[in-house]
């Protein structure tokens, strides 16, 4: 398995997850102690009943991460050996 280099750009994040890390906090008060999966599988579910209109908003979000993303990569000169 290839190392990462550290000082690389972070990668973006798809619409779903930024709804996720969105809601962890009100659903872990809602939820102490859910466990990993049983969160995955009700934010997948809340975030399958939003309406489109609310989708596109996460959706936004995860196409300026993306340009963030790419953005970084071309500055980005990856040291010997990476």
């Amino acid at each position: 398995r290839k190392t990462r280099d550290h000082y690389a750009p972070k990668r973006n994040v798809s619409a779903f997850v930024h709804y996720q890390n969105a809601m962890r906090d009100s659903i872990k008060s809602r939820f102490p102690g859910i466990s990993v999966s049983d969160f995955a599988k009700l934010t997948s579910d809340m975030y399958e009943q939003l309406p489109n209109v609310d989708k596109l908003a996460w959706e936004s979000c995860s196409k300026a991460d993306k340009q963030r993303f790419d953005r970084e990569m071309e500055l980005y000169e990856p040291p010997p050996g990476y």
